[in-house]
């Protein structure tokens, strides 16, 4: 989903790929809760961002209910915040999280570059870094943001997390070994 103009709630809900795959599945959000934090999201980060680079794709946004049993195998569906504050047919929240995010990368920019600018001017939850050239995973908090940017490094066919405790060490590696190959 390429946004040039100002991003709207819609467009998280008809980004990525299982959304695509299932046009006839309602994926918009039941809870306002979810609502209010997929535009906290678009106001404090993605439009930041956008209004930044002048544009920005986003690969993956919102997951509902009704569309969370169509996502590939292997995503970690109780932390992975695609589904915000949505609830399950059990009545149990999805996501333990707080918060809600988005896959995004910036055409002509690298996901290094991404990480570094949100790094520095954005008041982020989580960043998921999978690699230079891939999107990123970025979600937001109101309030209560963590400011933590994970590596996820791909071991026996599984990626890995690693949490990344220094961002200028980190930048310099990822730069030394992403681009040396």
């Amino acid at each position: 989903m390429y946004c040039a103009a100002p991003i709207r709630l819609e467009n998280l809900c008809s980004a990525g790929t299982t959304a695509q795959a299932f046009p006839d599945i309602d994926n918009r959000p039941k809870s306002q809760d979810s609502i209010d934090a997929l535009n906290a999201l678009i106001s404090n980060i993605l439009e930041p961002i956008r209004l930044h680079y002048g544009h920005l794709t986003i690969t993956h946004g919102f997951t509902s209910q009704a569309l969370v049993n169509k996502v590939p195998s292997g995503v970690a569906k109780h932390l992975d915040q695609h589904c915000s504050h949505e609830i399950n047919g059990r009545g149990k929240r999805i996501c333990d999280r707080n918060g809600a995010s988005a896959d995004i990368y910036v055409p002509n920019v690298t996901a290094i570059d991404l990480v570094a600018y949100v790094f520095d001017h954005l008041p982020f939850d989580r960043i998921y870094y999978y690699g230079v050239e891939n999107s990123i995973h970025i979600s937001y908090v109101e309030g209560d943001n963590a400011g933590q940017v994970i590596q996820m490094l791909k071991r026996n066919g599984r990626r890995t997390p690693r949490v990344i405790s220094n961002i200028s060490k980190f930048l310099t590696e990822i730069i030394s070994t992403d681009y040396s190959s």
